[in-house]
């Protein structure tokens, strides 16, 4: 593993752990390996994290807005 685990994203420290309840298989994918994938490949790799993460962070927020409004 890295020393310093970063976000790929951003290349800063990380932000979050995670603590598994259950068995799990999890990938890693470092930034210097993306560093050193061709440009054309570490885009569309980019590009599909990207759009995963935006989907993720979208389907939590419209979560989020339905509690707050059942709290109303």
């Amino acid at each position: 593993g890295e020393t310093s685990p970063s976000s790929l994203l951003d290349q800063q420290r990380r932000s979050a752990s995670v603590v598994a309840e259950t068995e799990v298989t999890c990938r890693v994918l470092a930034y210097r390996v993306l560093n050193n994938l061709t440009p054309e490949l570490a885009v569309r790799i980019q590009s599909k994290l990207v759009r995963n993460l935006g989907r993720q962070l979208s389907r939590k927020l419209r979560r989020a807005n339905q509690e707050i409004r059942a709290l109303s």
